[in-house]
């Protein structure tokens, strides 16, 4: 399946790293606040935002044409508060959210100044065209399929987390490193388990899934700028591996 963005998705996207780029660059780390050099500072964040949710959101994309699934990018939002059928946020159930992706992650950095990101600003929605699932087993897509193309662009933001850290090794420039905060915190906000975000989509459909890609995005995140780049990978991958087994072993054998 060819990867294109609709244009509500590319308004999304430049509203995210609107978001990310006050998110990032709040604290300029400047002692005393100017405005020119603050806003040159957001400006490069911006670019900066922009650039690594390109990287995830193409990872989803990737995924989803393997399956023949649509995906639309689309801001973090909730529909209802609650349980019951008046407590939604609109009467239009559906196409209705409050933005808490675009509040909660500014309030947290007007509120921390600038020393928390949480850079959860989006998820991923998916839908299917019935005449290109002829052929599957299941003509709707499943959860399984959707935690895989959640799955997609984690791993899509790891392996750019990977290469960033090879780089910075070879050159040692800012740059990459400023690049490497601003993926490992779009990549720890979206495993979150929360409602609609990668991490809540997998732990709720694939335990293993979800214990694999958290364990080695929290390992590289970790590790990145601490040792070289391929053994952070091959760290990452070991105790990933090792967690899904310790895993498999407590649910599914006996005691």
């Amino acid at each position: 399946m060819k990867i294109s963005f609709t244009k509500k998705e590319i308004i999304n996207i430049i509203v995210s790293a609107l978001v990310l780029g006050f998110v990032f660059g709040f604290d300029d780390g400047h002692e005393f606040f100017d405005l020119q050099v603050w806003f040159s500072n957001y400006m490069l964040m911006v670019a900066l935002s922009l650039i690594s949710l390109i990287v995830m959101i193409l990872g989803h994309k990737w995924a989803a044409g393997r399956y023949n699934i649509q995906t639309e990018y689309n801001l973090w939002g909730i529909s209802r508060f609650g349980f019951k059928d008046y407590q939604y946020v609109h009467p239009n159930k559906v196409m209705n959210r409050f933005p808490l992706g675009i509040i909660l992650p500014i309030f947290i950095a007007v509120f921390s100044e600038g020393q928390i990101w949480l850079a959860s600003v989006a998820m991923v929605l998916t839908s299917v065209n019935m005449a290109h699932r002829i052929g599957k087993k299941w003509v709707h897509d499943t959860d399984y399929e959707e935690a895989r193309i959640m799955f997609a662009g984690v791993m899509a933001t790891t392996l750019a987390i990977i290469l960033l850290g090879f780089a910075f090794e070879q050159t040692g420039a800012e740059l990459w490193k400023q690049l490497i905060f601003i993926n490992v915190a779009l990549l720890l906000s979206h495993m979150l388990p929360f409602p609609q975000l990668a991490g809540g989509r997998m732990l709720f459909t694939s335990m293993y899934l979800f214990v694999f890609a958290l364990v080695i995005t929290a390992v590289t995140s970790f590790l990145v700028l601490l040792i070289p780049a391929v053994s952070t990978l091959m760290i990452a991958l070991i105790l990933a591996i090792v967690a899904v087994i310790a895993v498999y072993f407590k649910r599914e054998v006996p005691q």
